[in-house]
């Protein structure tokens, strides 16, 4: 989640297909490295030399705002919450 070359709708659509698999979901929040081409890609956001830019938490919450991630992590917790209602693959006898 945040990583700034993917569409938010792509991860969406990714948690839906995984979770129609019955697979269960777990976010990983983008981490902005220096030195790495994704994180210098991101220096047009934020300060890199700053290391508090660095931590997974805080980057997701400024590229996508607080309400993005939160509805994000819902879907989650939701899509998660669901997998003991789907059926079971069954195992060839």
């Amino acid at each position: 989640m945040a990583h700034p070359q993917t569409d938010q709708q792509d991860i969406e659509a990714s948690m839906y297909f995984a979770h129609g698999l019955g697979l269960r979901l777990m976010l990983s929040e983008f981490s902005p490295i220096p030195g790495t081409p994704d994180g210098e890609h991101c220096r047009q956001w934020i300060d890199l030399d700053e290391p508090l830019w660095h931590n997974k938490t805080v980057f997701p919450l400024m590229l996508l705002g607080t309400s993005e991630v939160q509805r994000l992590k819902e879907l989650c917790r939701a899509l998660n919450g669901r997998l003991a209602d789907m059926p079971r693959l069954s195992s060839v006898p």
